[in-house]
């Protein structure tokens, strides 16, 4: 998001400023902040001198990307305590990630890219984007994405990987794929089948085939409009490099995650449409996870899979 108010601009000169005078190396770098737990939580930048300064509050299974430099202490504290409040502080030391699930923090900085590399790996990114600019159409693709996209997460997993792994795929991730293809000739047939085909495909400009209310249209909508306005404050997945299903190494995925203000009433309707389909009745299902929004870039790789019996009985992919 653009800011342009002047005295946003005198703030943002102000704490440069500080920077400089701190000491600091005039580098920023971006440190992603996940709270993993079930609390909302306050994250304040804690200067050399004076009092800590809150930068975000993140609420339960929410992200913050935190533009910020190498040395510089953050601090951490629920937002509503319950009697003392404790703060634990956490030292940047690069480009990395700091995970919370109170009173738990833990950190993952990313390996350091030469100067020769991470030039290599924008200037590839940069293709992606002006590609999907001349096949697609898009005239803004380069303009808006180039930065968050390409140059915001240089050292993301995705670009360590392809830069480290040199034999792809290996024993590990040809074992993982074939119990994962195990995994799907055997679950299906000791399941109940709820329905015939097993899937069905409604689209939007057919009005979902009249199988969705007019509620979930307009909390999709909702849903749309809040992704195109956010998009660009979205953070590189968290895959394992062997995944069966996302690997780091195939796929340089991005997520960020709605609040819940607009994720309930779009899960609630998904909901009515699935009992409907299964044929069960109203309030039989109950949401157990929600994933996303997820951005798939070019090339990315969804493998085939089956999810969780205990959990995943009845789901919904929303594109």
């Amino acid at each position: 998001m653009l800011l342009r108010s002047s005295a946003l601009q005198f703030l943002c000169c102000v704490w440069i400023a500080v920077l400089r005078e701190a000491g600091c190396e005039d580098i920023s770098l971006t440190v992603v902040f996940r709270n993993k737990g079930d609390k909302e939580v306050i994250i304040s930048w804690v200067p050399p001198t004076g009092e800590p300064r809150e930068v975000n509050r993140i609420g339960p299974q929410q992200d913050h990307a935190e533009r910020t430099h190498q040395g510089h202490t953050f601090s951490v504290q629920l937002a509503h305590p319950e009697g003392k409040s404790n703060v634990k502080k956490v030292k940047v030391e690069g480009r990395g990630s700091v995970t919370i699930a109170w009173p738990t923090l833990s950190t993952q900085w990313d390996a350091a890219l030469s100067a020769e590399q991470e030039a290599q790996t924008v200037g590839h990114c940069l293709k992606v984007l002006e590609t999907a600019r001349d096949e697609f159409g898009d005239t803004n693709a380069v303009q808006e994405d180039m930065a968050v996209f390409c140059k915001k997460f240089p050292a993301r997993a995705h670009i360590v990987e392809r830069l480290t792994v040199t034999d792809w795929p290996n024993a590990a991730i040809k074992q993982a794929w074939d119990n994962e293809q195990r995994i799907i000739r055997n679950q299906p047939s000791a399941l109940h089948n709820y329905t015939v085909r097993g899937f069905r495909l409604l689209k939007k400009e057919k009005n979902w085939d009249d199988k969705i209310d007019d509620s979930f249209a307009k909390a999709h909508a909702a849903l749309m409009n809040w992704y195109e306005e956010n998009r660009q404050r979205a953070v590189p997945e968290q895959l394992k490099k062997y995944g069966s299903v996302l690997s780091a190494y195939e796929n340089d995925n991005w997520v960020i995650r709605p609040p819940e203000s607009i994720i309930a009433p779009v899960a609630n309707g998904v909901a009515r449409a699935l009992e409907k389909w299964a044929k069960l009745e109203a309030g039989a299902l109950e949401r157990t996870a929600v994933y996303g929004v997820r951005l798939y870039r070019r090339g990315a790789k969804l493998r085939q899979h089956v999810d969780r019996w205990e959990t995943h009985v009845l789901s919904a992919i929303l594109s």
